[in-house]
């Protein structure tokens, strides 16, 4: 048996000819590959230096086939075409220029195809609902897949290509919380679009109006180095940039140390972080976007600020901060979500492996 999968980020190469790609990405296909499907991987080629955080997932050549593509190799889309001949099934991450371009050359050969929504940026009219409507199947996370129940009556919910489980619950009583600044933090790529700026002018804005907090930002970026020369990792700092934290213990401590978890993203597929803030009982301060609002709930389980809004942000955490009785609910609710989603939903694996042509 075999499968292509498409994503739709970079493939890093090393000088050695090594492959990294995401490590949730990279598991996944380690997880086809144990499953016996032996999966051939197709990506753009990028530099491993670029972006470096991005790509921490190496690829095993003994497991999987790695298929870095790049325009100034002519030979890399014979490879391509070749490998989408003798595939099985082809599993598209969606949306992107390569995947809009693959599957359309599935539906032109009659390949079989399934598709994983990673992102929102798509329209459900022209050569998207096409590629929507003759999938085998649709795999989604969160309530994104609910744009595309129309155009394909086989979309799935899987759980999310992240380590959460119940092992990992941390349940909190608000009430013994210690006295002293309120805790907010910060996971994700350091980037205009996941909402930082907005974040960092709350956090002044917080400042100024003498509120007591301290943000952790953690990750890495565009924005890391300009955030570090002018903030710093001072522990008795307001706020600090941490950077990347690769080891899931110590940032599954961030997690539990934090009061607030600030998300003002612009758009999203659904975030993990919103999983491993609601597995350790952080209370959720989100934009809804993409599919967050096919999972939470605005009042319910996390407290929803409206996109691009620094003031939005700031309000929300000082007047949150003063009600200990909702905050503990917020929590409590928060958690039985995440739980839900766990027991309801397939993993990602068995989503594919139960659809796979026989």
């Amino acid at each position: 048996m075999q499968i292509v999968v498409i994503g739709n980020g970079g493939t890093a190469v090393s000088r050695s000819g090594r492959c990294f790609t995401e490590r949730h990405t990279a598991k996944f296909l380690l997880d086809l590959a144990r499953s016996g499907l032996h999966p051939t991987f197709v990506q753009p080629e990028v530099q491993l230096r670029d972006n470096a955080d991005l790509y921490d997932g190496e690829l095993p050549a003994a497991l999987v086939r790695a298929l870095p593509i790049s325009r100034k190799r002519i030979g890399d889309l014979w490879r391509v075409g070749v490998a989408l001949m003798r595939a099985r099934l082809v599993y598209i991450y969606y949306p992107g220029t390569l995947p809009l371009v693959v599957a359309r050359v599935c539906r032109i050969l009659g390949k079989p195809y399934a598709l994983y929504l990673r992102g929102e940026r798509f329209s459900v009219t022209g050569h998207d609902a096409e590629v929507f409507r003759d999938a085998r199947f649709v795999c989604c996370v969160g309530g994104i897949g609910d744009r595309v129940r129309g155009l394909n009556s086989h979309v799935v919910q899987v759980q999310p290509m992240l380590d959460v489980g119940r092992d990992d619950v941390h349940r909190r009583d608000l009430t013994k919380r210690p006295p002293g600044p309120w805790n907010l933090l910060f996971v994700g790529r350091l980037e205009v679009a996941k909402g930082v700026p907005e974040l960092v002018d709350a956090a002044e804005c917080l400042l100024a109006r003498g509120f007591p907090f301290r943000l952790v930002i953690v990750g890495g970026g565009p924005l890391h180095d300009e955030l570090f020369c002018r903030y710093g990792n001072d522990p008795g700092a307001p706020i600090r940039v941490l950077g990347v934290i690769d080891n899931k213990a110590a940032l599954y401590a961030e997690f539990e140390k934090a009061d607030l978890f600030v998300l003002p993203t612009h758009h999203e597929g659904f975030p993990r972080v919103l999983y491993e803030a609601m597995i350790k009982s952080t209370v959720i301060v989100t934009t809804f976007v993409g599919g967050i609002p096919g999972v939470m709930r605005a009042g319910i389980d996390c407290i929803e600020i409206p996109l691009k809004s620094s003031t939005a942000i700031a309000d929300a955490v000082a007047s949150i901060a003063v009600d200990w009785t909702r905050l503990q609910a917020l929590a409590d609710a928060a958690l039985r979500t995440v739980l839900d989603v766990l027991e309801r939903h397939p993993t990602h694996l068995e989503a594919v492996v139960k659809r796979f042509p026989e």
